[in-house]
């Protein structure tokens, strides 16, 4: 799946799921929950990726911004759900602004404590704001510039062309597509 400049506002696991999906220039938006006393207020992503799936969730060049107190959202955890215990969840989050509403300090969290995110296949790479402090390096997992190199959309999907020609033309006319 491909998303490009679109806008994704929820609370709870609001992008989950087994898909390889990159998100381009999009935009996600973390609500407040005035019913919840502490942080956490939820989790951005969900990824459940198959494990013989090498690519799950991409978010390049985007931008994550909380209406919630600062450090009340985390990035992601894990979702291996019960019907498949083989999920081995992938996540990376590159060239991206995370605002303060992000925990800097600790952005995954376990879903489940026998699948802890530590053993997931998260990662991060060059981003940005006071949500992307690296102040406990164990907590933000960083990927090198050559693993990087494959963490793009080219590496996740491939030979599809989400845009094609076509279309491209079409866009640039400020049309919208077919």
């Amino acid at each position: 799946q491909y998303f490009a400049h679109c806008y994704v506002e929820g609370d709870v696991d609001f992008v989950f799921g087994r898909a390889t999906a990159v998100f381009e220039h999009c935009r996600f938006r973390t609500l407040f929950r005035p019913d919840l006393a502490a942080a956490p207020h939820g989790f951005v992503f969900a990824p459940s990726t198959a494990r013989e799936n090498p690519y799950g969730f991409l978010a390049s060049h985007c931008r994550i911004t909380s209406e919630a107190p600062d450090g009340h959202y985390k990035l992601a955890r894990p979702w291996v759900p019960g019907s498949d215990l083989t999920a081995w969840p992938s996540l990376v989050v590159r060239e991206s602004v995370l605002d303060a509403g992000t925990d800097a300090v600790a952005p995954y969290a376990n879903m489940r404590d026998a699948y802890p995110w530590q053993e997931q296949r998260f990662g991060e790479y060059r981003n940005s704001g006071p949500g992307a402090r690296v102040t406990v390096p164990e907590n933000r997992p960083q990927l090198t510039p050559a693993e990087a190199e494959s963490a793009t959309r080219t590496g996740y999907l491939g030979d599809w062309d989400p845009c094609p020609p076509r279309w491209r033309r079409t866009l640039g006319k400020g049309g919208g597509g077919p």
